[in-house]
């Protein structure tokens, strides 16, 4: 079946079940939940408050889905956007180590946007913390932001990893634009 647009396909083997692919590069993925304090997050964990926000490992997707479902249905939260995310790294069929570095979203964006930038120098440190070291790291929701998009790209640079950004475009221009704005070999933008 031919691509449509050039970048939507689908490959198929035919087989009776689906092919599990078991990865060893751990995925980090700084994250929120809309109305989560790091108190019910540690809570969930079984950890006594730190004061610091958590970063976890888990040692695959589904163990990643499952605590952030649970800690979105013990304290009636209605963001899923977290949960979403797992959902798209769960369909992809990818066996691997998710490490979440979370962050709390403020009602004013440049507080968000410090605790974003919070969360991903955490994985800095996530080897230390979680026993993992993410080898890509992803801030979904939020990686088109200017200030975000360029400490992904220091902390990937710094930890010779790769990270992921949104190209938000409204057209084929624009996005042609933005991308030759690229100079990073440690951003890759989708």
């Amino acid at each position: 079946m031919a691509a449509n647009y050039g970048v939507n396909f689908n490959i198929s083997n035919g087989a009776a079940s689906p092919i599990k692919v078991q990865s060893d590069t751990p995925i980090g993925i700084a994250g929120a939940i809309k109305g989560a304090s790091k108190e019910m997050i540690y809570t969930k964990a079984g950890y006594e408050s730190v004061d610091s926000f958590p970063i976890f490992a888990f040692s695959n997707v589904n163990k990643a889905k499952e605590f952030v479902n649970d800690l979105i249905k013990e304290n009636n939260l209605q963001d899923f956007r977290l949960l979403d995310t797992l959902e798209c790294i769960n369909l992809q069929n990818v066996s691997n180590v998710i490490i979440v570095s979370f962050f709390e979203e403020s009602e004013e964006s440049e507080n968000t946007l410090t605790n974003i930038v919070n969360a991903i120098e955490a994985f800095k440190k996530a080897k230390h913390k979680t026993g993992f070291s993410p080898d890509l790291i992803i801030t979904p929701y939020y990686s088109h932001e200017a200030g975000v998009k360029a400490k992904l790209e220091s902390v990937a640079s710094s930890m010779n990893i790769t990270a992921i950004v949104d190209l938000y475009a409204t057209n084929v221009g624009e996005a042609i634009n933005t991308m030759e704005a690229f100079s990073s070999k440690r951003l890759i933008a989708t």
